[in-house]
């Protein structure tokens, strides 16, 4: 027929894109909209379309067994890293092999969050974002607090200083037991990874010998029933490991709810006002860095009135998705 192409050109996109038409005008007819497949990605001015960037992404672009020159990346225990799962476990090996992961947790620690092995590469190739948890409000160590003037009222304490300590001694014990219980989930894990680079059960059973291969049922059935408690063996042992790491993530979870929990009742422990002080944090050349609302946010005369300062802006546009421009101080009365 002359309209079948031939096998080796089949598969080509300009020989499907007609059934995926034909397959999306059928879906509209039928009221199933929402199924039809895009030919081709339509970029929007309103999206960003960032590169997520996190271990198993690594690992998929430079790593995978599929790649003609796959990169080897090592674990700290000295194991290579052969799969996305490992990749996904040891997710500071994996970014410490192709970043600084030392200077990226400084970054995020001068913000006060904790990096979370997830960033985004935005279009440009300039700006990189990092993500991270909040471990504690922005330290506030501004030069100048700009504070309110009505003090009348005497500050009180919700509760004794002694209940205070006790509340975070029992914090730092409940610390130090969520570093425990971490640290022997990483040997479980560690040991099972182990387990399964040494004893392969599914290449075990491959050596399961039939009758046609070894007549003598004798001589068979003695090496198949050495095969078969190596291979139960090798299976309770990854079944013990299975709930002792069951066992651990829960006792780790409980633990972090005791931890926060106590976190929270020490931050009652704060001197309460019945006038509430009003604070701004003051922006200087020096400390700048907030993640604070602009309601909460001041900034120095002395430090804008200076040559240092620029206001920048940005033009999302078709082409470039976002640019960022800086103009001096004085151009900015003619915005």
């Amino acid at each position: 027929m002359p309209y079948i192409p031939t096998k080796q050109t089949r598969y080509t996109t300009a020989y499907q894109i007609p059934f995926i038409l034909m397959s999306n005008d059928t879906m509209r007819d039928t009221g199933y909209q929402k199924s039809c497949v895009a030919v081709s990605p339509l970029s929007k001015p309103s999206s960003l379309h960032c590169f997520k960037i996190d271990a198993p992404t690594l690992f998929s672009s430079f790593c995978d067994s599929n790649l003609e020159q796959p990169m080897d990346i090592y674990g700290f225990d000295g194991n290579a890293i052969l799969s996305r799962r490992s990749a996904t476990e040891s997710k500071d090996s994996v970014f410490g092999s192709f970043f600084n992961l030392a200077e990226i947790k400084k970054v995020s620690a001068s913000y006060g969050l904790d990096f979370q092995h997830n960033m985004s590469l935005l279009p440009g190739l300039k700006t990189v974002r990092i993500t991270g948890t909040l471990t504690k409000p922005t330290k506030q160590n501004m030069d100048t607090v700009l504070e309110s003037k009505d003090t009348s009222s005497k500050p009180k304490k919700s509760l004794l200083q002694k209940e205070k300590r006790d509340a975070e001694t029992k914090r730092n014990a409940s610390q130090k037991e969520i570093e425990n219980l971490d640290n022997q989930l990483r040997a479980l894990y560690v040991k099972l990874n182990k387990n399964r680079e040494q004893f392969d059960v599914r290449a075990m059973k491959k050596k399961w010998i039939t009758p046609q291969e070894y007549p003598e049922k004798e001589k068979r059935f003695h090496q198949n029933q050495a095969l078969y408690i190596q291979i139960a063996e090798q299976k309770r042992i990854r079944r013990d490991l299975f709930d002792r790491i069951g066992v651990t993530k829960q006792a780790l979870s409980k633990e972090k709810a005791i931890s926060s929990s106590l976190r929270h009742e020490t931050s009652d422990y704060q001197i309460k006002v019945s006038a509430p002080i009003e604070k701004k944090l003051l922006i200087t050349k020096e400390n700048y860095k907030c993640i604070d609302n602009v309601e909460n946010i001041s900034i120095d005369e002395k430090f804008v009135q200076s040559e240092e300062v620029s206001f920048s802006g940005t033009d999302n546009g078709f082409c470039t998705m976002t640019e960022t421009s800086k103009f001096p101080r004085k151009d900015l009365n003619l915005v």
